[in-house]
């Protein structure tokens, strides 16, 4: 069954910043196939911080993929500002899990590699990432190698990376998964408080249902394989936002909703992850 799940306000708006209509995406290998989409309808406004949300194999990270521009799809189609999703675009950047810093450069030349693959104005660029890596707490490291950090100064010194060229649209792949808690929680504050001061539109792939409730305008829910997207959910909410935020009652009818249409038992913890 083909479910839309576009809110009335985004539908109804030409200049959505990503409009994903009616997509499906199947693997295909050696005679065998997997469908890992079936029928995705979304709209993301500009600005707006969306959380896809569900278990492992359910197609999120393919979904930003293809948002990506990384990915192809079988139908349907993927707008990104009014243009086509495709790799390479300067208004689109994406973060992973990892770091993937290169270990013989430093810290700064990490956070320009990106400026220098596009041809941009360096020296503008290189007073833009000091300025990036102030702001994420790296200032005195620039100059450092990246085996010299911790994963946690690593992530931010990614996140700089990511900001460097200034991208309208950030696509963030469980960026955070890998860190401790006490450094996940730290890092999702820093990034509530960039979202907050640079206004950009960030797609945010999580398995931890309090840190989509945490970071999020809206959480996009996702069934097991075939992924479909089952209910898109405001996050009302006031900012900033803590951990202590996850104790209110709002946030725990939030958290036992989404728990509920990933068919879980009531009694979840703020910060559980989907298995």
């Amino acid at each position: 069954m083909h479910l839309s799940h576009r809110s009335g306000a985004a539908a109804a708006n030409a200049a959505a910043a990503i409009r994903v209509d009616s997509v499906t995406k199947t693997y295909r290998s050696k005679g065998h196939s997997v469908q890992a989409i079936e029928t995705a309808d979304l709209d993301i406004r500009p600005g707006e911080f969306v959380s896809l949300v569900g278990p492992s194999g359910c197609g999120k990270s393919t979904l930003l993929k293809m948002i990506a521009g990384l990915e192809a799809w079988d139908d349907g189609s993927i707008t990104v500002n009014g243009g086509p999703a495709s790799s390479g675009r300067r208004d689109t950047g994406i973060m992973l899990q990892s770091a993937t810093m290169l270990p013989w450069r430093t810290v700064l030349q990490n956070v320009l590699l990106p400026v220098q693959v596009m041809g941009l104005d360096y020296p503008a660029a290189k007073a833009r990432a000091l300025e990036l890596l102030a702001l994420v707490g790296l200032e005195g490291f620039e100059n450092r190698h990246a085996w010299e950090l911790s994963g946690g100064m690593q992530q931010r010194a990614s996140l700089a990376r990511l900001l460097v060229f200034e991208p309208d649209i950030l696509l963030m792949d469980e960026p955070f998964a890998a860190l401790d808690e006490f450094t996940r929680e730290r890092l999702d504050i820093e990034l509530q408080a960039l979202q907050s001061s640079l206004g950009r539109t960030i797609v945010y792939v999580t398995h931890n249902i309090g840190e989509a409730v945490m970071l999020s305008d809206r959480i996009v829910v996702m069934t097991p394989r075939p992924g479909r997207i089952v209910d898109v959910i405001p996050v009302e909410l006031p900012r900033p936002r803590t951990e202590e935020t996850l104790s209110s009652p709002a946030a725990l009818a939030l958290i036992a909703r989404i728990r509920r249409e990933l068919g879980f038992a009531p009694g979840a913890e703020a910060g559980e992850e989907v298995a």
